[in-house]
């Protein structure tokens, strides 16, 4: 598969996903491991893209798999042994935190569109599995706040899970800066009651991504 050095995570091809979350000792250990994952990653049927991301503020790392369809993603998630264990031998010491299964729900796109995320930033539904309504509203509710705070935001992907884990976001914002700018907003007076709170999540910036061209 092809290295990718610029992050795609809205590629139209990718109809589901897998993500993944990594907790390492430290930042060294987190560059290896994202290395051996990115170049022992094997090529998959339907896979179009896998990609990881490091944590800015913590020592974990995000890993993304696109896929052009479920059942191709499930084929290859029903024994991952293999691949699993060839990272395991290079890097031994990783911690897998979460994995979920999940399905592109919607798209929005910030006014900074055109230009390259530097932070991708990963939000979390805050409650117990959820039913695909409640994922929605919560979907809605995240919309509305990075549409109040949209300076600096490329685009959102939002996912709707389908293993019964919480829905997730994917922000895309040009810079952990612009991310800092907005979630650390705080309430100020005369701000209107029941406008959306600033978004917040997990920052991540990209390390590489292995995939094929579209």
């Amino acid at each position: 598969m092809k290295r990718f050095a610029a992050p795609n995570m809205r590629d139209p091809r990718a109809t589901a996903a897998f993500i993944s979350c990594w907790r390492l000792r430290d930042r060294q250990h987190q560059s290896d491991a994202a290395e051996a994952a990115l170049a022992t990653m094997p090529a998959a049927p339907g896979m179009v893209r896998f990609s990881v991301l490091r944590a800015l503020d913590d020592d974990t790392l995000l890993v993304l798999a696109q896929w052009t369809d479920p059942a191709t993603r499930d084929v290859y998630l029903a024994d991952t042994r293999s691949p699993r264990g060839t990272v395991d031998a290079l890097v031994p010491g990783i911690e897998r935190l979460w994995r979920v299964t999940a399905l592109p729900h919607r798209v929005v796109t910030g006014p900074a569109i055109d230009q390259e995320p530097g932070c991708i930033v990963i939000t979390r539904q805050p409650v117990p599995p959820a039913e695909r309504a409640e994922q929605r509203i919560w979907i809605d509710a995240e919309i509305a706040a990075l549409t109040a705070a949209a300076d600096g935001l490329v685009a959102a992907t939002f996912y709707a899970t389908d293993d019964g884990s919480p829905a997730l976001a994917l922000a895309e914002w040009t810079t952990e800066d612009a991310h800092r700018a907005v979630s650390g907003a705080q309430t100020i007076s005369g701000r209107q009651e029941g406008a959306p709170e600033p978004p917040t999540g997990r920052r991540y910036a990209f390390v590489g991504a292995v995939g094929v061209e579209p």
